[in-house]
């Protein structure tokens, strides 16, 4: 299991992978966009509050979420040697873990958590991004893209809302 995350961390992506999270990232800021303005300013407001110098903060997101829960969900769940229905039943279940995590992290008052990771609107970008990364996964065979679509995602959230 560890042989296949190690494999798709060494694998590096080709550009056509690089361009593909461009156009998730602009899809998945889109779609939050449209939920904010049907939902209201406060649809994705962070508890946090930004205290932390910014070096330390993009350190601490590439890390944390990004990096961890990348290897994770797309390294250790999604095997990368499946095929056919295999392959997509993996690929639900770990979107689907992924996508449980945020409410789970509340409900066991971990540090990081939030109430706003109970928030419909929140889960469904959670979905929409999970989504993303198994698929840049998949296509890239590497955990890269997956993990940039992740920071970066994190990143727009905490800097914008």
């Amino acid at each position: 299991m560890f042989a296949h995350v190690r494999q798709r961390l060494t694998k590096w992506p080709s550009v056509r992978n690089w361009l593909e999270v461009a156009l998730w990232l602009a899809l998945i800021g889109a779609c939050a966009f449209g939920l904010q303005v049907i939902r209201g300013p406060e649809t994705f407001r962070s508890d946090d509050q930004f205290s932390i110098p910014l070096p330390v903060f993009l350190a601490v997101t590439l890390i944390l979420p990004a990096c961890l829960e990348e290897i994770g969900f797309r390294g250790l769940l999604q095997p990368q040697h499946l095929n056919g229905v295999r392959k997509i039943a993996f690929s639900v279940v770990s979107l689907s873990a992924f996508v449980l995590w945020h409410p789970v992290q509340v409900w066991l008052d971990l540090p990081m958590a939030q109430p706003l990771f109970l928030m419909p609107e929140f889960l469904i970008m959670a979905f929409l991004l999970g989504l993303a990364c198994t698929v840049l996964t998949h296509r890239s065979k590497s955990l890269w893209p997956a993990i940039l679509l992740h920071w970066l995602t994190v990143i727009g959230w905490k800097l914008f809302w």
